[in-house]
């Protein structure tokens, strides 16, 4: 009787996944995200820096990042370097492409600057964070990371803030 052939299934390890966390710049961007800006505000304007950081041993390919202002806000220009403005239907975002981001190496600081609605008055807004990469989870756009703007720390249970768009913004290819 002839020999069966036999079936030879490889399994390939599963591939890490790449993890990217945003933070307010600090001098050392390891350990907790620094998510909560007290006071920044003049004006009903305010400038903040933020960074993102790749944690774990796995690096980021072809990162796209976006940055999300409040949908009622403004940015004031200029963009931070190699930041591009959104379409007309996602100005509230600002992205940037970056092809691959290393493991606990921060990205440049980002400076931006964004203009509070003059009415209503809020006193607070969070800033969402979202990113993609080649080998990253795909994006949830209902679960971004949020850094927080506040004119007082007492403020904050009681805030009133302005909405934020949760629809996706589309991958430029």
């Amino acid at each position: 009787e002839p020999a069966q052939p036999q079936i030879v299934q490889q399994i390939y390890p599963e591939e890490k996944k790449a993890r990217i966390v945003f933070s307010f710049t600090k001098p050392d961007m390891s350990g907790e995200p620094d998510t909560v800006k007290l006071d920044p505000m003049d004006d009903n304007k305010f400038t903040v820096s933020i960074s993102a950081i790749v944690v774990g041993d796995t690096p980021a390919e072809n990162v796209q990042i976006w940055i999300r202002r409040c949908k009622d806000c403004k940015w004031i220009f200029p963009n931070p370097p190699g930041f591009q403005s959104g379409d007309s239907d996602h100005e509230f975002d600002r992205s940037i492409f970056i092809s691959e981001l290393q493991p606990n190496v921060a990205t440049n600081r980002a400076d931006f600057t964004i203009q509070m609605p003059s009415f209503p008055k809020y006193t607070a807004t969070s800033i969402r964070c979202y990113y993609s990469c080649k080998n990253c989870a795909p994006v949830n756009w209902k679960k971004p990371q949020s850094l927080w703007v506040s004119k007082t720390a007492q403020a904050f249970p009681k805030l009133l803030f302005p909405s934020i768009s949760d629809i996706p913004e589309p991958v430029k290819q």
